[in-house]
């Protein structure tokens, strides 16, 4: 593809597309080097050619140049583009600012959003607000996904992470119980939504039974350790602590062969609390 395209090009160096075509070609190809000169040229030839700099953006994210992709994607929002071009800019811009400039992201994402009404747009503006701890608002934005994707799993689950995070306990708990009845079968869910009834700090919420018969479940159906950290959740709720102590010794002894870390001095923690007579309380909390 690259050879046609690349002959196509010398027939008629005015013919962008089949220069930004050869750039692509090339890219794909693994030869970014040539792709890079070969967009770069175009960009030089072609300053007004928005697509050329949509591509040159992406190539340098693609190659790790994340500084200079940003500014080709701001460059490529100065000029007259289509709504797909400019969307795609946004996208990639916000992308490459979440690590560094989160209220800048935000901003590109909101203007993506604003252009055309596409879930991945809302799935990012809403991952970024989370990351903010601005959880009220990213449940608004996952709230919005779920009821117009109903079907897709990884948008119920930043719907339910954000309730949590955010300490909406019964919000949390409709959340999973309507994510169980679309997914029955999601062990995911499950697990979820026992260990929210093992260790809500809202007593309207907690379930110690249904609790126990859903973390067994998840259990069955994987049995990983944050499975059964939840099964000695559940039983503490219930007052069985040393039931629940002795699962839990098993958690720890797993999680010390995985080395240190937040995981075990959690496990340590909970471990500790059984053994004083004392239940887990919102574990999704900072020190919880």
């Amino acid at each position: 593809a690259a050879q046609h395209f690349r002959r196509a090009a010398e027939i008629d160096p005015d013919d962008h597309d089949a220069r930004l075509e050869l750039a692509v070609a090339l890219s794909r190809s693994g030869a970014l080097p040539e792709a890079h000169r070969t967009l770069e040229q175009l960009v030089a030839d072609a300053p007004t050619f928005a697509p050329a700099r949509l591509a040159l953006a992406t190539l340098l994210a693609q190659m790790g140049r994340a500084t200079e992709a940003i500014e080709a994607a701001h460059q490529m929002l100065a000029l007259d583009a289509t709504d797909a071009e400019l969307v795609g800019a946004h996208m990639l811009a916000g992308r490459l600012s979440e690590g560094v400039d989160p209220g800048r992201a935000e901003a590109h994402y909101r203007e993506a959003l604003r252009l055309d009404e596409s879930p991945r747009a809302r799935f990012r503006l809403a991952l970024v607000l989370g990351r903010q701890s601005r959880f009220d608002e990213a449940s608004v934005e996952f709230d919005a996904l779920v009821e117009a994707v109903p079907d897709e799993p990884s948008y119920r689950v930043g719907q339910t992470m954000a309730l949590l995070l955010g300490e909406s306990y019964p919000a949390a708990k409709a959340a999973l119980d309507s994510a169980r009845q679309r997914f029955p079968d999601n062990v995911d869910f499950a697990h979820t939504l026992a260990r929210l009834l093992a260790t809500s700090p809202d007593d309207t919420v907690r379930d110690g039974a249904a609790a126990m018969e859903l973390a067994r479940q998840a259990f069955e159906g994987r049995q990983s350790i944050d499975h059964a950290e939840t099964l000695g959740m559940a039983l503490a709720e219930m007052g069985r602590f040393e039931e629940a102590a002795s699962w839990q010794r098993q958690v720890v002894a797993q999680r010390e062969q995985q080395g240190p870390g937040p995981p075990l001095e959690r496990s340590r923690r909970y471990l500790s609390l059984y053994e004083s007579g004392q239940p887990v309380r919102a574990p999704w909390l900072e020190g919880g």
